[in-house]
């Protein structure tokens, strides 16, 4: 949920889908390597605890769930995804085109002709 979270802000934030998923998921293939390598080199060890893969407990969690650690990568996530909301807020979309979206008029009584407001001379 945080690196899904994660990716939301920044495809608000970055001017492509693919590179917000790729900076995504370039972190968590990072983070995987930082914390399977922390195990085996001692020197890895302080760098391990920024690493959101540090917290997740997986099947750890039988045994006995950490909820600090639960709800701060929850607090996290909620609060990646609200700057994604904010951001999408304040994002200038439009559809296309310079003018507004006009049906084509369509005269299902070609005898009779409309009036229309400009006038050719």
């Amino acid at each position: 949920m945080l690196f899904a979270s994660f990716a939301l802000l920044l495809s608000m934030v970055l001017p492509s889908r693919t590179l917000a998923a790729s900076t995504s998921s370039l972190l968590l293939v990072a983070s995987y390597f930082v914390t399977s390598l922390a195990r085996v080199i001692e020197d890895l060890k302080d760098a391990e605890r920024f690493s959101p893969l540090h917290y997740f407990q997986g099947g750890y969690a039988v045994e006995g769930l950490k909820m600090s650690w639960f709800g701060g990568l929850l607090l996290v996530a909620a609060l990646f995804t609200l700057a994604a909301w904010w951001a999408y807020q304040r994002r200038d979309l439009r559809v296309g085109g310079e003018g507004n979206w006009q049906l084509p008029r369509v005269n299902f009584f070609p005898a009779i002709r409309f009036r229309t407001t400009s006038r050719k001379p």
